[in-house]
């Protein structure tokens, strides 16, 4: 039988009180799969391809060329470079963390949100670019609840105007603490 990630409450009503014996070896091994946590992550390493952003509407971020992490439902997400997200595959709270280094049009503001299920989180940031040759850097973590299915994608918008963004290392990580 495969480990299954449960939520906790799932895991307590598992571990509840074992006067009749009733907690098995599959329970423990479940137990154990919860509590050391998943993890996955999408990122872009040495990237050179531009994306051009919509101005002040912000566009799905869609350069992703890495996935790392356990792609199977046990491991708690299914990370996905070809969609530019990841999945969440069980009830979860969310440790997120982004670092995002890129280069782009001169004096470009550059805003980058991360969206749960195409909904702004307010997770984010923004920093503006200097003269040409100019790469910027920016990043953010926050805690999310997440259930089953949820996926997490980054956007990204500049508001004084199109612009060419050339993310050069990205990564989006989601770590389960709970």
């Amino acid at each position: 039988m495969a480990d299954t990630r449960r939520t906790k409450a799932q895991v307590l009503a598992l571990l509840a009180d074992n006067v009749i014996g009733a907690i098995s070896a599959q329970d423990i091994r479940d137990w154990l799969v919860t509590s050391f946590g998943g993890y996955a992550s999408i990122n872009i390493n040495d990237g050179s391809t531009g994306q051009v952003t919509g101005g002040t509407t912000p566009v799905k971020f869609t350069s992703f060329n890495t996935t790392e992490g356990n792609n199977g439902p046990s491991d708690g997400f299914t990370p996905d470079k070809a969609n530019s997200k990841i999945t969440v595959d069980t009830d979860c709270v969310v440790k997120i963390d982004c670092g995002f280094a890129f280069s782009g049009t001169s004096n470009a503001l550059v805003e980058v949100y991360l969206y749960k299920n195409g909904v702004d989180t307010g997770l984010g940031f923004h920093r503006k670019l200097g003269t040409a040759g100019d790469v910027g850097s920016g990043g953010f973590c926050g805690i999310v609840e997440a259930s089953a299915s949820d996926y997490f994608e980054l956007y990204i918008e500049t508001p004084n105007g199109s612009a060419t963004v050339t993310a050069e290392n990205v990564q989006l990580c989601l770590i389960q603490i709970s």
